[in-house]
C-alpha cells in the first residue's frame, strides 16, 4: 500500500487507493482490507458531506475536491525546490530521462532510510508508453493526469457513483461503488488488496488504453 495517493476528497470515494494520506496511515507496501477501504470511504464521505444531511451533492463534490487541490498546492510549496527538481534527481545521468534502473537506485536510498518505494512504484504508472524510460513530458504529464482527475469528480465519477440518478451521492452508493472498484481489483477474491494485484490492475488497463 502506499502513504501517497492521487485524487481530492470526493474520489477518494470513488477512485483507487489513491486516498491520499487521510484517515488511518497507511506504511509502503502494506496490504488493505475490504474493511479498511469501507471505513475509509466513510471518512472521507464525513469530511466531503459539508450540511452533514447525509448526502454529498455534486457541488458539494466539486467543493471538497477543489479543497484538496489547495492542499496539495500548499504541500508542494512547502516541498519547494526539492520537489520541483525531483525529475533531475531521479535522471542521474542527466540524458533528459528516467530509465528503471536509475529509479530503482533512489527508491533503494529512500528504503534504507526508511522512506518508503515511491520512486520504483510510480515507474510503470509514469511510463505511459512502456519503453522502460521515462521521460520530462511522461513525468509533467501525470501531474496534469491528477489536475484533470480531480477536475472530473463533478462530471462523471460523481455520476458513475450515484447510481439512482438523484443528483447526490449517499454513503451506501459511495461505499458500493468503491467496494465494486475493490473486488474487481483483488483478484484472488480474499479481501485483501495487494501491492501486486493494484499494479496488475494497472497494467491491465493500461493495455486496453493502448
Amino acid at each position: 500500500m502506499k502513504t501517497f495517493v492521487l485524487a481530492g476528497a470526493a474520489a477518494a470515494l470513488l477512485a483507487v487507493p489513491a486516498l491520499a494520506a487521510q484517515g488511518p496511515q497507511r506504511t509502503p507496501g502494506q496490504p488493505v482490507t475490504r474493511a479498511d477501504m469501507q471505513a475509509r470511504v466513510q471518512t472521507h464521505f464525513a469530511r466531503a458531506d459539508a450540511d452533514r444531511d447525509g448526502f454529498i451533492t455534486k457541488a458539494e463534490a466539486q467543493a471538497a475536491a477543489g479543497q484538496m487541490r489547495a492542499k496539495r498546492a500548499e504541500r508542494q510549496a512547502k516541498r519547494g525546490a526539492g520537489r520541483a527538481n525531483l525529475f533531475e534527481r531521479l535522471d542521474a545521468d542527466k540524458n533528459g530521462s528516467v530509465s528503471r534502473a536509475e529509479a530503482g537506485a533512489v527508491a533503494a536510498r529512500a528504503n534504507r532510510k526508511g522512506n518508503g518505494e515511491r520512486p520504483a512504484g510510480l515507474f510503470a504508472r509514469l511510463d505511459a508508453n512502456n519503453d522502460g524510460a521515462v521521460t520530462r513530458a511522461e513525468f509533467d504529464a501525470r501531474r496534469s493526469l491528477r489536475g484533470a482527475h480531480m477536475a472530473r469528480l463533478g462530471g462523471k465519477l460523481f455520476e458513475r457513483a450515484d447510481s439512482d440518478r438523484d443528483g447526490r451521492i449517499s454513503l451506501a452508493e459511495a461505499t458500493a461503488q468503491r467496494l465494486a472498484r475493490f473486488d474487481r481489483m483483488d483478484a484472488n477474491r480474499d479481501g485483501t488488496l495487494t501491492r501486486e494485484e493494484r499494479q496488475a490492475h494497472r497494467a491491465q488497463r493500461k493495455a486496453k488504453r493502448g
